[in-house]
């Protein structure tokens, strides 16, 4: 199950406890996109009602707002979230 409010407090503590570079903006939709950095790479997140987003960002010049992976529950996002930013590997999401 997904809750906003719990996912986002969620990567903020995640965030704090990593002491990772990040900013927020918050729209008056109510939705919230956090722009992530672990060393040179670079994440989005972004939380809405029912979903969030996360997207690994590179050089690509096709930037685009459609996330690389929408998640519905929160499990599957916060195993995806830390797997990635606690890797010491190249960063990867893949649609299943």
């Amino acid at each position: 199950m997904y809750n906003k409010n719990s996912t986002y407090s969620y990567v903020l503590e995640f965030i704090k406890s990593n002491n990772l570079k990040h900013e927020i903006h918050k729209f008056s939709s109510g939705a919230l996109m956090i722009d992530l950095w672990k060393g040179d790479e670079f994440y989005v997140l972004q939380i809405e009602k029912e979903t969030i987003g996360f997207s690994v960002i590179n050089d690509d010049p096709e930037f685009s707002t459609v996330p690389d992976k929408s998640y519905s529950d929160f499990r599957g996002f916060k195993d995806d979230f830390e797997k990635i930013l606690l890797s010491q590997t190249p960063p990867s999401l893949s649609e299943e």
